[in-house]
């Protein structure tokens, strides 16, 4: 076709209302051709030079198809005898300003490769056997960087740089005409998660997932991005991927983002837990992401999931306060470090370590003693308030100090429980105190004041009592918790450990009482009417149940012995000073008599008194000689009565003093 003869059409054109008619020579439309490789192959078919001079002579605006408006389609349209319906919606057409709507989505600009676009060298050989001068055309995905292979031959496209002026990049048929292709490249087999969702964007339109509401250049790019990281590696970069490397990849992310927020905050969290010793940098891990996101920090479709990505990082990494992060300025810390912490609250680092251990908030590292707070990155809130503890701890010395008391009073309070180090030294540090233990230790003695008699002269400071009884001051606050002993003071709010007093003849009541159920040697010799060694004697032989125990007053051990074993023993035997009564010459002639009768005492020593079994002394009471006998066992009879009675009043006087302790006590700690 002439230039003369396009003239022609045109002037036909205009006189007949702007309908144009076919052109004299048709080609037909592919399947999913776009407008301007329609125009290009009619350009060619028709003897033109150039769709620009195809588009002037018809009155149609090279640039308005160039954009996909519909009145210029829809006169290409014409030109071919072809419906516009389809090469409408398959024709990249400008809605605003850098954004394109192919089929239902709308692409940004970036995403289109608008310079000839990409070629399969298999369609254009297939569709060369139909026509070998006008039969290659352009599909519209072809226009779209995001598919990178062929659906059909499943080959990766080829992008040929084609040297043209600006005004024919989209002249596809006299592109191609020139074109040499280069050799031809296989797709990864399977692996078309990515494509068929693309696709399916294209052909069907957005729905209604939070994938869908993300445009299809940021689905693409983070998709690869994100596949990249997890199959070569933190440090991969984008750019070092080869084309089968980004398909495939692309196959791993989209089927994190399909997932939505949950799948990408997953996929941050694995790729955090293989981080191994880079744990704490956050660029070394999500290098290849993050330079994804930085990289388009221009464009603001990017901005969600650069959102989700800085709120993740601001969870589990420490990121100083105005600190730029993803093209945000970030406020406060939401987690620390072990080092950071004691460094911004100004606190011992060390301190700050064990409290946390202790919290179970850190993982000691056994190396040289020390901890490595590399990997250990704990909540804000969580470190706010062991920040607070730990100011609140202080050392043995310090806290001894508060109390007013020495280091042996400290060390013997702690083993009795009374108070208790909030770090101990099982870590292999010092043991460090809490102030609020200590307050609290203090109250609960203020608890327990009782008001001061007039005459209270006996009433010392309670560590006073202690070192002058020879006991400790655990053992007179044990007896002061367990209302036997009574606390006072002088001040209004007593605080030092000797501003409580205690009184002086109460302790020794208590230092000299003997254990429920027990009576001192001494009481005991009492009792059955026999010396001191006596007892002891028996004590030894094992005639009666006994223990020592610590007798702080006399500073040495005390023998006690059981009241039950006394009673049971003065049953069974009988002293021979109650045989004979309080004469020397009575005395010995019942040894006399007893022992002409072979009976023999108990086997004691010299120093004890004599004493026989009740049953040989009432065998031999019949006998002659022996007629004062019963007379002096029935005297004995009535004294294991009064042995009895004594004990029983001594227990009920024991209670009632005790009963009468604790009243004037009150409530103790």
């Amino acid at each position: 076709m002439t230039k003369d003869n396009l003239n022609v059409k045109a002037a036909t054109a205009k006189s007949a209302n702007y309908k144009i008619l076919p052109l004299p020579v048709l080609v037909a439309a592919g399947p999913t051709e776009t407008a301007t490789s329609l125009a290009s192959r009619l350009t060619l078919a028709n003897g033109a030079p150039r769709m620009l001079t195809l588009c002037n002579e018809m009155s149609i605006s090279h640039t308005a198809l160039c954009h996909g408006a519909s009145d210029a389609v829809e006169r290409i349209a014409q030109l071919a005898a072809t419906d516009p319906t389809n090469l409408l919606f398959h024709t990249p057409r400008l809605i605003r300003k850098g954004w394109f709507r192919i089929g239902n989505e709308d692409l940004k600009f970036s995403i289109l490769l608008r310079r000839g676009g990409q070629i399969c060298q298999l369609c254009i050989g297939e569709n060369r056997d139909l026509d070998a001068r006008l039969g290659p055309w352009q599909p519209s995905l072809w226009q779209i960087s995001a598919f990178r292979r062929c659906p059909i031959h499943n080959i990766i496209y080829e992008r040929p740089s084609f040297a043209c002026k600006p005004d024919d990049f989209l002249d596809f048929a006299r592109l191609i005409a020139g074109w040499i292709p280069e050799k031809i490249m296989p797709g990864p087999c399977g692996e078309r998660e990515l494509d068929a969702y693309l696709a399916k964007r294209i052909e069907v339109g957005a729905g209604q997932e939070w994938i869908d509401q993300q445009p299809l250049h940021v689905i693409h790019s983070c998709a690869e991005a994100l596949g990249l990281a997890v199959r070569n590696g933190p440090g991969f970069r984008v750019r070092d991927a080869s084309t089968l490397e980004l398909i495939s990849a692309g196959n791993e992310g989209i089927k994190w983002l399909a997932t939505g927020k949950e799948g990408l905050l997953a996929i941050l969290a694995d790729l955090l837990a293989a981080s191994g010793a880079d744990r704490a940098n956050y660029g070394k891990i999500y290098t290849t992401f993050l330079s994804c996101l930085i990289e388009r920090r221009l464009d603001p479709d990017f901005d969600p999931i650069r959102d989700i990505v800085r709120e993740f990082i601001r969870d589990h990494f420490y990121i100083p306060a105005e600190t730029s992060l993803l093209g945000r300025i970030c406020d406060t810390p939401r987690v620390y470090t072990v080092a950071t912490a004691a460094k911004t609250f100004d606190v011992p680092i060390s301190h700050l370590s064990r409290y946390l251990v202790r919290e179970s908030r850190i993982v000691r590292q056994t190396r040289k003693n020390t901890i490595s707070d590399v990997n250990t990155l704990v909540p804000v809130g969580v470190m706010r308030g062991a920040v607070m503890d730990v100011r609140k701890l202080s050392t043995l010395a310090v806290s001894r100090t508060v109390l007013g008391i020495d280091r042996f009073v400290m060390e013997r309070l702690c083993e009795a429980g009374l108070l208790s180090p909030r770090l101990g030294s099982e870590d292999g540090g010092m043991p460090l105190y809490h102030l609020d233990d200590l307050l609290a230790f203090i109250h609960g003695l203020r608890k327990g004041l009782v008001p001061l008699p007039q005459a209270c002269l006996d009433w010392k400071p309670i560590t006073k009592i202690a070192a002058r009884c020879h006991c400790s001051t655990a053992w007179l606050l044990q007896q002061v918790a367990s209302k036997r002993l009574a606390l006072g003071t002088s001040l209004k709010e007593p605080f030092r450990l000797d501003d409580f007093l205690v009184s002086l003849s109460e302790v020794k009541r208590l230092l000299l009482a003997s254990p429920e159920g027990k009576v001192s040697a001494m009481e005991a010799a009492a009792l059955l009417g026999v010396n001191a060694k006596t007892i002891h004697a028996l004590a030894e032989a094992g005639f009666l149940e006994s223990e020592k125990i610590d007798s702080r007053l006399a500073n040495r051990d005390r023998l006690v012995i059981g009241v039950a074993s006394l009673e049971s023993f003065a049953r069974c035997h009988v002293v021979l000073r109650a045989l004979s009564g309080t004469r020397k010459s009575t005395y010995q002639a019942t040894q006399d008599f007893i022992a002409a009768q072979n009976v023999h005492p108990l086997s004691l020593g010299q120093s004890a008194r004599w004493i026989y079994l009740r049953k040989d002394i009432e065998r031999i009471a019949t006998r002659p000689g022996g007629e004062k006998l019963p007379r002096l066992l029935d005297a004995e009879d009535a004294k294991l009565r009064v042995i009895g009675e004594r004990l029983s009043e001594r227990n009920s006087q024991k209670r009632a003093a005790l009963k009468a302790s604790a009243l004037g006590a009150g409530a103790q700690p």
